[in-house]
């Protein structure tokens, strides 16, 4: 909140994950200690479906942010696009030229997301059954959003992206059964593990992936 309250600028991949990982992959930390992690490995996983979740809303909501006053799009990737110098433009109407650019800029984001997406999938198997379904249906409404913008070709101009409730129904069923299809692996993998009565070790190497 104070990074968006102060209009901090995201210069490089770098600062906008950290951005991220302040916003959102700290909420899956804690939901380490809410549903019952077992292994300090998996925190890593968690905070990376968090950064993951938060880059597909920043593709999202870019139209909307900019109305906002903000742009978390990183510099150096608009600047590899074309559109180096947007950051400044901030507080008129988004700029038409602009629109090409902006969409290379956040299919490239996209690309990003989906590799901490994979990241949090390593470990789903470390969430009992009713966790591991919860956190695989967000997952996989999240990362279906940024399939529907990639449908509107990144385009930023083209309308809210969403999901709809049929749709949801349809990814929490996938999830459900993908939690079943992958009971062994959860077994083995908490199997003699019991959930420590300490506090949690900072996993140090969240950022980079």
């Amino acid at each position: 909140m104070e990074m968006d309250v102060r209009g901090r600028r995201y210069d490089t991949m770098d600062d906008l994950l950290d951005y991220c990982y302040h916003v959102a992959g700290c909420v899956g930390l804690m939901m380490c200690h809410v549903m019952g992690v077992r292994r300090n490995e998996a925190l890593k996983n968690a905070a990376h479906l968090g950064i993951a979740m938060q880059l597909t809303n920043i593709c999202r909501d870019v139209s909307e942010d900019w109305g906002l006053d903000r742009l978390y799009l990183p510099d150096e990737m608009l600047a590899r696009h074309g559109a180096g110098a947007l950051g400044e433009r901030r507080g008129s109407p988004f700029p038409e030229d602009a629109r090409g650019p902006v969409a290379a800029a956040i299919e490239e984001l996209l690309d990003e997301a989906e590799r901490y997406y994979r990241s949090g999938d390593e470990g789903l198997t470390d969430l009992d059954w009713r966790s591991a379904l919860a956190i695989r249906t967000a997952r996989s409404v999240y990362s279906s959003i940024g399939s529907r913008i990639r449908a509107q070709r990144c385009d930023p101009l083209a309308g809210r992206a969403y999901t709809t409730t049929a749709h949801k129904l349809r990814l929490a069923f996938k999830a459900c059964l993908a939690a079943l299809g992958d009971a062994p692996s959860r077994a083995a993998a908490t199997q003699g593990v019991r959930i420590p009565d300490r506090v949690y070790r900072f996993p140090d190497d969240i950022l980079p992936l």
